[in-house]
């Protein structure tokens, strides 16, 4: 048997995402050194086009000029286990040391993130009315593993297992890229303002596993493995890969007292229908004479062995099926309350929470509090928050406005919600950044 064996071909469809996540949080997420989580600056600055994305309301009375056009990129990747530093210090290699020191760091329900979306808007005002016409472009993926030597698996091998049973149930895994176009537009009825977003998806690529559990036992000399497992893949295919779905985002804005608002959202309330090849079995079987490698002396360039035509393979992983899957949109709640203290003073709160476990915060409550503080041209602020896939954060923001006579009005700005891996080397389980420029003609 190839030495790529079955148990190993397992493992790899399962935490391929994983492997992914964990090399672009050793390499562009720590080089930045920058973190971030929801964007919860941002859902608290109106004057930001691209806020339309957390709170479609804004649309109604954003105010720059007759034109607003707004773009804003943001990338995070995250866990709720163990500081990233520790992908960054193992190596390129990951010795046995650090190895185990990740494992160790597991925890019974351990989540992780990656997200890059890269997201344009244009607002026109027709008859004293504001629209939207906006374009988004998103990456990511999602891997979810109760049981940490499920990862021990995947980085050392069975060998160190001889003589027991490795064992998890309800693994989780999405990794997923697709645009979205959408046409918003607001209501004003007095001191409530609603705004709706009509979108429409464009789906390019899609990996999907969920609630997968399987045991597996080697013998004590490592001469026999058993296998049992049950699963459900799909996979949009090469030639087949364009989903296509629709979906809506919803906003509420609330003027209790002139300067106190408060806010709520629900967004990406949709789905998408992919085609592509699925595959769903039960197994239960038993083989003498395989060995599984670890990760890291698999070959991950040469797939082939993708195609082998052994027996127990087949057994494990059946030929697929052409066929659909419906996904629907990791959609979220967002509530808000802003209180303005003598205009240059800003205090918020904000809640956040997913519609399912494929959301920004793997359907973990988050709970924030915040300050914006306005000089001059230029608006600086600090959060702290609870929750979330990272558990707690402390971050800050800092904006900039503009004017070009009467020909343009400018706005830029950045933030990361959580500074603490930062402040404190060691202790930060995500990393990412968000920033955005505004423009404006009269």
């Amino acid at each position: 048997m190839n030495v790529l064996t079955f148990a190993q071909i397992h493992l790899n469809m399962t935490f391929r995402f994983l492997c992914i996540a964990m090399m672009l949080g050793a390499g562009l997420g720590l080089q930045t050194r920058t973190i971030a989580q929801n964007s919860l600056h941002l859902q608290f600055m109106p004057n930001q086009a691209t806020a339309q994305f957390i709170q479609p309301a804004y649309v109604y009375g954003i105010e720059g000029g007759s034109i607003i056009a707004g773009g804003s990129v943001d990338y995070l990747v995250g866990n709720n286990a163990f500081a990233l530093d520790m992908l960054n210090q193992a190596g390129p290699r990951w010795e046995e040391d650090a190895r185990s020191t990740l494992v160790d760091a597991l925890n019974g329900d351990t989540r992780f993130r990656l997200g890059l979306n890269a997201q344009g808007i244009l607002n026109v005002k027709l008859k004293n009315h504001n629209y939207s016409l906006s374009f988004r472009n998103r990456i990511g993926g999602y891997s979810r593993i109760n049981n940490p030597q499920t990862m021990g698996l995947l980085l050392f091998g069975n060998a160190q297992y001889a003589g027991t049973t490795v064992q998890d149930e309800n693994l989780a895994f999405r990794q997923y890229s697709f645009s979205e176009i959408g046409l918003g537009t607001g209501i004003d009825l007095g001191k409530v303002t609603l705004g709706v977003r009509i979108k429409g998806y464009m789906g390019h690529a899609l990996y999907h596993i969920e609630d997968l559990s399987y045991a597996l036992s080697t013998s004590e000399l490592g001469d026999e493995l058993a296998l049992q497992s049950t699963y459900e893949i799909f996979e949009s295919t090469e030639d087949a890969s364009m989903g296509a779905g629709a979906g809506l985002d919803l906003g509420l804005i609330v003027e209790v007292q002139e300067n106190l608002t408060l806010q709520a959202s629900l967004l990406d309330l949709g789905f998408i229908r992919w085609e592509g090849q699925s595959v769903a079995n039960d197994v239960n079987v038993t083989y003498s004479g395989a060995e599984i490698v670890n990760l890291f002396d698999a070959d991950l360039q040469d797939l082939s062995f993708l195609l082998a035509t052994d027996t127990l393979l087949g057994e494990v992983f059946p030929d697929t099926t052409e066929g659909a899957y419906t996904m629907g949109l990791p959609g979220s709640v967002n509530l808000g309350a802003s209180w303005i203290v003598k205009e240059h003073n800003n205090f918020f709160a904000s809640f956040h929470y997913d519609l399912d476990q494929f959301g920004r915060n793997a359907q973990i409550p988050l709970f924030n509090v915040g300050y914006h503080r306005t000089l001059g041209a230029f608006r600086l602020g600090l959060n702290s928050y609870v929750g979330g896939v990272e558990g707690y954060g402390v971050g800050a923001m800092g904006a900039a406005n503009f004017k070009f006579g009467s020909v343009m009005n400018a706005s830029l700005f950045a933030h990361m919600d959580n500074l603490v891996g930062l402040v404190a080397p060691g202790t930060g389980r995500g990393y990412a950044w968000h920033m955005g420029l505004t423009v404006g003609f009269p």
